[in-house]
């Protein structure tokens, strides 16, 4: 951001939670995007066409050029010197691109990284993108082409801090290019931002992946400068300044202005990334009918791929006039924590204050202890208070985006050495953060208008791809049987919506479930998992085996012994005797006797 912006500009939170962060650097903290209630407060009436006569809330994602310097086009090492930090100070004036030179004067501070295209050759352990693929209308995916990198100043790894090397936004052109779209391209933008303390521990704060597709036009433009440091004599310090106004250009190139251009809803993309195994907990996204797989590459990465279909998200404001104010205690208490804080000279009594605040904020559905936006307010945040007067704002927003979530789950939806899964709506505001797990069902918080950009009923969808051992640690009793999904929307005034539910097998251990067509305006979506009883298989029983009936033998009787017989037998005066069993007398003898 310029220097001289500065006076447009309320950071109220941005810049003192990025040195607080620093000097606590030995708290855990995740994956978090700047989501936490920065807010950018413009003096100009009619910011985003507001009417000039009421104070307008402004919604939508990503308010990156409000804060940082150039945050999504260069990579940097910036923070506060060794110098000023003796001092005392707590400004940033000092970069490098060496984080190991010794000529590095950063003596804590912040890095961002843009994760580069991979080359050929590189190493498992490298971080960058490996590939990026598109549909055709058939659903059938074919590869991009790498065309170039944007020739933004390099940042070297970090062997002290254990960071990546940063490039710039690789431009790529899509597989089938015809004469009516010879100048569009595909731009991807990843983003790592770590925080660096004075002890020299870099940790992750933030990751944030966006396709971006635009048409190259020629003309006057040229690359973001690099960062400087000027002495600014109002100010009695210096202070870093770089890049310069880049008015409807996604990012310049010599020659060249990126000009975005939407993308058709549903057109369908799938970003492979070797990516830093420090990005863990939750991530949120900005499409639909999504699917992620994950894998170790090595001991320091892990290769990431994400698939799924861009989708048109509505930007909302909430146009405040005074009378409404006036009339409502909660929404005058609203409008003085954000604009009275912000020091606008004559508000409320004859100026209007415009703010733009982030989609996925804090506050929007809780009221954080100690958040100055919802001080005075009750419990439930600033949805609540702002819903009778949200809008679509009258512009079309289509994305495809992926970035960190604020804070940790609990219990099952906390594990701080994993990826935990993926949450992806269209829904104009959404809780950042975590699905809560309330009564067994997973419970998720969004809010919009009813109406979208166009005046048509604006539809809903709602995507969650989770892994399939964070299921089974909420649902210990699970097994690995199919699962099935009840998927609840509650309306704000408690009546029930008809949904379409869609629960993706598992595959690859990931579980994905979407949800469509609910409406708005602030509904709760609760999913329920179950299973059905295991079956136990029958076990069938042995056959019966009946006695064998003994088996007889039939014995002969042993034959009686035959009996022997002795005769006498008679010659003259001889007598002999003969023993056997049919005895005779020999020949000249008589039987004596009978």
């Amino acid at each position: 951001m310029l220097a001289g912006e500065r006076s447009n500009v309320w950071r109220s939170s941005m810049l003192r939670k990025f040195f607080r962060s620093a000097l606590v650097i030995a708290l855990t903290i995740l994956v978090s995007t700047p989501a936490w209630g920065s807010i950018y407060v413009d003096i100009t009436p009619t910011y985003k066409g507001a009417p000039g006569n009421v104070n307008r809330l402004y919604f939508k994602d990503s308010i990156h050029p409000a804060i940082g310097f150039t945050g999504f086009v260069l990579s940097k090492y910036t923070g506060i010197s060794q110098e000023a930090a003796a001092a005392g100070s707590v400004f940033a004036d000092a970069f490098c691109d060496e984080p190991d030179s010794p000529n590095c004067k950063v003596s804590y501070g912040s890095i961002n990284i843009l994760v580069p295209p991979c080359a050929v050759g590189s190493l498992p352990t490298a971080v960058c993108i490996r590939g990026l693929d598109v549909a055709d209308p058939l659903g059938n995916f074919q590869s991009a082409i790498l065309d170039h990198e944007v020739a933004t100043p390099k940042l070297a790894a970090s062997s002290t801090l254990k960071t990546p090397a940063g490039g710039g936004i690789s431009v790529w052109k899509l597989p089938t290019q015809s004469a009516s779209n010879v100048n569009s391209v595909l731009g991807v933008a990843i983003s790592l931002a770590f925080d660096v303390s004075r002890d020299h521990v870099a940790v992750l704060k933030d990751f944030h992946a966006r396709l971006i597709s635009a048409d190259l036009k020629s003309g006057n433009y040229r690359l973001p400068e690099n960062l400087a440091v000027d002495y600014f004599p109002t100010l009695g310090r210096s202070e870093l300044r770089g890049g310069y106004p880049t008015t409807g250009c996604e990012w310049t190139e010599a020659g060249l202005c990126a000009v975005k251009h939407e993308f058709t809803d549903g057109h369908r993309f799938a970003l492979t990334m070797q990516m830093d195994n420090r990005l863990t907990g939750w991530l949120f996204g900005r499409m639909k009918d999504t699917s992620v797989t994950l894998q170790a590459l090595s001991s320091t990465t892990n290769l990431l791929r994400v698939e799924g279909s861009a989708i048109n998200v509505g930007a909302g404001q909430a146009d405040i006039s005074s009378a409404d104010a006036q009339s409502d205690s909660q929404v005058s208490q609203l409008l003085t924590n954000i604009c009275k804080g912000a020091a606008l000279k004559g508000w409320p009594e004859s100026t209007y204050c415009v703010s733009v605040l982030e989609q996925g904020d804090s506050f929007l559905f809780t009221s954080p202890a100690g958040e100055y936006v919802t001080k005075g307010l009750p419990e439930g945040g600033v949805v609540p208070v702002i819903q009778r007067f949200l809008t679509s704002a009258p512009e079309q927003n289509s994305q495809w985006e992926i970035k960190g979530l604020p804070g940790a789950g609990r219990g099952c939806l906390n594990d701080p050495a994993t990826l935990m899964g993926l949450v992806t709506t269209n829904s104009m505001l959404y809780s950042p953060g975590a699905p809560s797990f309330v009564d067994d069902s997973l419970v998720y918080q969004v809010a919009g208008a009813h109406l979208g950009f166009d005046g048509a009923l604006f539809k809903g969808t709602y995507d969650l791809a989770m892994r399939s051992e964070t299921v089974r640690c909420l649902y210990p009793g699970f097994t690995t049987a199919p699962i099935k999904a009840t998927v609840s929307v509650t309306s704000s005034d408690g009546t029930a919506q008809n949904v379409a539910t869609e629960l993706v097998n598992e595959r690859d251990g990931w579980l994905t479930l979407s949800a469509k067509n609910f409406t708005f305006s602030s509904p709760t979506i609760r999913i329920k998992l179950t299973q059905d009883a295991a079956v136990i298989p029958a076990v069938k029983p042995a056959p019966m085996v009946s006695p064998s009936p003994p088996v007889v033998i039939a014995v002969k009787p042993a034959p009686a012994a035959t009996a022997i017989k002795a005769i006498s037998c008679v010659k003259g005066k001889t007598i002999k005797k003969v023993v056997g069993v049919a005895p005779r007398c020999p020949a000249g003898y008589k039987k004596q006797g009978k």
